[in-house]
């Protein structure tokens, strides 16, 4: 009789559920069974994450199956299937760089403080290495964008995330957009960068952070997204605030922005992620996307901007 764990994701974002799948592999293999992914189950029945397209996407029906090669096993009869939805399982794999409210939502409220270490990362890379592998649809335009813009130079990259993610923040509202144009600054003055030597990647939801940092940096440059307007919230209450995920709390693709195009939004989320990995140092605030970068690759410099905070609201 064989031991299966059948992961169906969870209805909050892209990256929370990738880190919860992260902490349920982990579980598997302190406990002998054997992971089985699909993001919203195998049938029409099955709840629909917030990245699923009823005309499947890249070739594949299944949520998780649209942006990664399969895990799976074979099912017998007589096999122990344990499924598992919207639960973190040994609620250690880290979801914050130690400055996320955690306390702020139920769902943070099932992990542990953990906060995301050299060790965690490097940790999160052996996970990835050993089960996860990234569809080559999705690698071709990774590597289409670093070839056109990375090769040869030093990459700043920066991930602005804006909108409603002030929510998870101790703070009023999210980081100030200035603090990453210093950060960048100070690395070009230590590093000696002349402006032939280096790009500045920005992966970001919105276009407030984007316009910002081409107007106030060089050699900015950014992959093509769907994004939400505005970085900061201008006084709308926590209801108001545009964000591309959890739009009405945990729920469906329907629910979100750009209803039609989830599928779309999720392998944006993934390339990005992926192309900070590709980084020489990442400047960030508290986000999983960022988190998941340092997961692929846990030699990324980690610039975290709390350090410029000074308590504005």
């Amino acid at each position: 009789m064989n031991k299966i764990w059948y992961f169906e994701g969870n209805t909050s974002g892209f990256f929370s559920t990738f880190c919860t799948l992260l902490d349920g592999l982990l579980w598997c293999e302190q406990n002998g069974y054997t992971p089985m992914v699909k993001w919203g189950g195998a049938n029409e029945r099955s709840f629909k994450p917030q990245y699923w397209s009823k005309d499947g996407y890249n070739g594949a029906d299944n949520t998780w199956e649209y942006y990664f090669e399969p895990i799976e096993c074979e099912i017998k009869d007589g096999d122990e299937v344990m499924r598992v939805k919207d639960k973190m399982m040994l609620r250690d794999i880290p979801i914050s760089f130690g400055h996320k409210n955690i306390q702020r939502y139920n769902w943070y409220r099932h992990a542990k403080p953990q906060i995301l270490t050299d060790e965690w990362a490097r940790k999160g890379k052996q996970l990835i290495d050993k089960y996860i592998k990234v569809r080559p649809e999705v690698n071709e335009k990774v590597t289409k964008f670093t070839n056109n813009n990375f090769k040869d130079k030093f990459v700043i990259g920066m991930h602005c995330r804006g909108g409603g993610n002030f929510k998870e923040l101790h703070h009023g509202d999210n980081i100030r957009l200035d603090y990453y144009v210093r950060a960048v600054n100070e690395i070009i003055a230590t590093r000696e960068l002349s402006e032939e030597d280096y790009v500045v990647y920005i992966a970001s939801d919105n276009k407030e952070a984007v316009n910002y940092m081409i107007n106030n940096l060089s050699n900015v440059v950014y992959y093509p997204c769907h994004r939400i307007e505005n970085h900061y919230r201008y006084g709308k209450s926590r209801s108001e605030v545009e964000q591309l995920e959890n739009r009405k709390g945990y729920s469906r693709a329907e629910d979100q922005l750009f209803p039609n195009k989830r599928a779309v939004l999720g392998e944006e989320a993934l390339v990005e992620a992926l192309l900070l990995s590709k980084c020489d140092v990442m400047c960030h605030h508290e986000s999983q996307l960022s988190i998941a970068a340092a997961y692929f690759n846990p030699e990324l410099k980690r610039i975290h901007l709390e350090k410029y905070y000074t308590g504005e609201k």
